[in-house]
């Protein structure tokens, strides 16, 4: 699964990118409805495809994303400070023990062109 989260101007958006074993693509672009920080944007977006990774019976995944920030908090190597950013991290501890393997990487930004222009 790759994930990114946009936020511009007026627009916030998120993409995601699953891959299946059997290498069939699915992408999916959502336009948030509120005002998002960037890093609120990529949890959204890191949130939202495992959700349907799981509803798709994902019992093993790869995460992959370019917010250094997500995959920091999320692998332990940075402590989450900001309340906001509590409540979405919260939200991933109760999703994460839901899959038999799940790993997080990150992953330049010019080597996540695809959802980022999803996002």
């Amino acid at each position: 699964m790759y994930f990114d989260g946009a936020s511009y101007q007026y627009r916030y958006g998120i993409g995601v990118l699953l891959i299946a074993p059997d290498n069939s693509h699915i992408p999916l672009a959502f336009k948030l409805q509120f005002k998002a920080s960037n890093n609120e944007a990529e949890y959204e977006a890191c949130i939202v495809g495992l959700e349907t990774a799981l509803e798709l019976g994902a019992k093993k995944l790869d995460a992959i994303g370019d917010s250094n920030l997500v995959v920091s908090q999320v692998n332990g190597d940075w402590k989450v400070k900001e309340e906001k950013m509590k409540i979405y991290h919260q939200t991933l501890d109760v999703l994460i023990p839901r899959f038999e393997k799940l790993t997080f990487m990150h992953l330049l930004r010019e080597n996540n062109r695809f959802v980022n222009a999803l996002s």
